[in-house]
């Protein structure tokens, strides 16, 4: 019989490969108020390891988490556990084995001991798994002894060596305006001009629509722009030097057209306008050689980045593979302590099987799930390949010429920390921030250069 107030313990099993994260979910249930054993962080709440392991799975745990991943089909100790915890769970006629599905395996992958369990998905994102389980934890009231789990989580930290006092350098995603004209030019055509068809001038000349026969710009447009919508020059000020622009709030005018000027730049480099996302242009496949971009990492090595991949999705058990690109998207603003500046934000262009754009929601379940696949490593490093090949590895990002030229700095804000959090990677050849997250997809080519992310959709 088993003493239940001895059993009160979280058992995890994983397979070593997995320690990252197993780590951080010791780590989070413990903050919870719940007591684990792993072996991957031994002291929790001053109770050590167990040395019998069976002992502790059958007469003190309340459940057993198992951790599955392609690492730990195979490997002796978690199969061993998975087994004892199985025949537990059949013995007591409860859910004693509590599986979680790390990197996405399908269902043909799952060992059929444990396929007619319910997994609790952590591909996708590490947070919607954690509120998955403790969901499922609560159903099964397993006890939560721990009065003081964020106080014994933070004393492990403090007593680590997990922060050093070394320096770190905490990128933003804002690029701060070095140049912009001052003067905006008005011009007026007796031919009406729609909003939409602005828009299809912007490669060419950004430009912003008051209405239907005047248009306002930085700069000059070109003869071809002249002679097709017959412009006539009608005016110019300072937009700098007075609250409002012909009429129109000279912040307003300033910001829409610096956006304007950074998209005419991404068409300039060949990026092309998403079809049904007003806002998104990407990469299109064969743009680069190789679909590769080359760039600095934050650390100042020289790596690279794909611009494509393929998602692949799981229908009635049938595999639809989904083309996608990298893609970007600016928002201009004015802060208060930055003045000017353009947030970068990195993004994915989806296209259907038969490699046109998918114009139907289908594509925002796609794209969110492989952007939450991202963390900030990779959305930082996706972030300065682009910013390196829009300003052609220079010191600015730069649209137009002589007076009317507009620069944003190619380096993002960042601040410095006297300390810093030290990672496993820290002492390697390769950088940190390209290390693989093996954790979010399957099935899906990654779009970094050191290894193969994938997704599957359920």
């Amino acid at each position: 019989m088993v003493d239940a107030d001895q059993a009160n313990h979280l058992f995890i099993s994983y397979a070593g490969e997995d320690a990252e994260f197993v780590q951080w979910l010791t780590l989070v249930l413990t903050r919870d108020g719940y007591k684990v054993w792993c072996d991957a962080v031994k002291l929790l709440g001053g109770e050590s390891y167990p040395s019998d392991i069976g002992d502790a799975i059958m007469n003190r745990s309340y459940r057993f988490l198992a951790v599955m991943s392609h690492s730990s089909l195979d490997k002796p100790n978690p199969v061993k556990e998975r087994t004892l915890a199985l025949n537990i769970g059949r013995e007591r006629k409860i859910d004693f084995l509590i599986p979680l599905n790390l990197d996405g395996l399908s269902p043909t992958q799952i060992p059929w001991m444990v396929s007619d369990l319910t997994y609790i998905p952590f591909h996708r994102s590490w947070a919607e798994g954690f509120g998955r389980l403790k969901k499922k934890l609560e159903s099964v009231n397993c006890p939560r002894p721990l009065k003081n789990g964020t106080e014994i989580v933070a004393s492990l930290h403090r007593e680590s060596d997990a922060i050093s006092e070394g320096e770190e350098r905490l990128f933003s995603n804002i690029l701060k305006m070095h140049k912009v004209p001052r003067i905006v030019r008005r011009f007026s055509t007796d031919s009406k001009v729609t909003y939409s068809a602005t828009k299809q001038l912007a490669s060419i000349w950004p430009c912003y629509h008051k209405d239907n026969q005047t248009l306002l710009s930085f700069h000059t447009p070109g003869g071809s722009v002249i002679d097709d919508l017959a412009l006539k020059f009608n005016g110019e000020e300072d937009w700098m030097a007075q609250s409002t622009v012909f009429g129109i709030p000279s912040t307003d005018v300033a910001k829409h057209l610096m956006e304007r000027s950074l998209y005419a730049k991404c068409q300039d480099k060949g990026l092309v306008p998403a079809k049904y996302r007003e806002d998104l242009i990407y990469f299109p496949k064969g743009l680069i050689e190789g679909d590769v971009l080359r760039f600095n990492d934050a650390r100042g090595k020289s790596t690279w980045v794909n611009t494509t991949g393929i998602r692949s999705s799981r229908r009635n058990g049938e595999v639809v593979q989904f083309p996608f690109d990298l893609g970007v998207k600016f928002q201009v603003r004015h802060l208060p302590e930055v003045g000017f500046c353009a947030q970068i934000f990195v993004d994915v262009h989806i296209r259907g099987s038969d490699g046109e754009e998918l114009s139907t929601r289908a594509r925002f379940s796609k794209s969110r799930g492989i952007l939450k696949g991202w963390h900030n490593r990779h959305l930082l490093n996706r972030q300065l390949a682009i910013i390196a090949y829009l300003s052609e590895n220079s010191n600015f990002i730069s649209y137009g010429s002589s007076d009317e030229q507009i620069q944003f700095s190619a380096e993002p804000m960042a601040t410095r920390c006297n300390r810093r959090i030290v990672t496993d990677g820290d002492d390697t050849k390769e950088s940190a921030c390209l290390e693989a997250d093996s954790s979010e997809i399957i099935e899906e080519e990654d779009m970094e250069s050191e290894s193969e992310d994938a997704d599957q959709d359920e």
